[in-house]
């Protein structure tokens, strides 16, 4: 492999938890895919270059129809969808009794709760699309200036599984070879 580490991350409901499993458990030989998941954070994370820093990213429509069935867990409060798609996160967001959302999520060695909703859209002062659009465009941003940013479609995965695999294995600098899926969803849920 061309790199000591890597770091998977992207934006809420892209498929993170999914595509980084496959990627310890292919590449890394390691079911315990949490050691290299870092969530959803910004390219700021970017400092390492012997580290790759995958980025996964989804549709919008994709994204934004998972993210309103577990608005809960996200903190969110809001209407309907329509109304979802025109609301800043911010306005949306309400402070809940963290015992009162659960949130549930399984992993390839078993599952575990947590309670109380995720703060991470808190503060977000952009509708949906608005911010999915700028955490993707930083991080395409970015890439265009670090080798070692990597960003993989949670959709290629779908639509073509063994030749995104053999992309994310040439990117890495593994060899090819035989890909193992995952049959069983990974993640958030509700």
């Amino acid at each position: 492999m061309n790199y000591k580490d890597i770091f998977c991350t992207g934006h809420p409901r892209s498929g993170t938890h999914y595509i980084t499993a496959l990627i310890s458990t292919n590449f890394l030989n390691d079911s315990d895919y949490l050691k290299i998941y870092g969530n959803h954070a910004l390219p700021r994370v970017v400092q390492h270059p012997h580290v790759a820093y995958i980025h996964i990213w989804r549709d919008f429509e994709g994204v934004a129809k998972s993210i309103f069935v577990l608005k809960e867990r996200f903190g969110l409060r809001v209407a309907n969808y329509e109304a979802f798609l025109q609301t800043h996160y911010k306005d949306m967001w309400v402070e809940q009794d963290p015992e009162s959302v659960v949130t549930n999520v399984r992993t390839l060695s078993g599952r575990a709760k947590y309670l109380g909703a995720v703060d991470f859209f808190k503060e977000v002062d952009m509708t949906p699309q608005g911010f999915w659009e700028h955490y993707n465009r930083s991080w395409l941003a970015a890439k265009e200036e670090t080798p070692n940013i990597i960003s993989i479609k949670y959709d290629d995965i779908l639509k073509n599984f063994h030749g995104t695999m053999d992309h994310i294995g040439k990117m890495l600098g593994c060899d090819g070879g035989h890909f193992k899926n995952i049959d069983r969803k990974v993640g958030w849920w509700k």
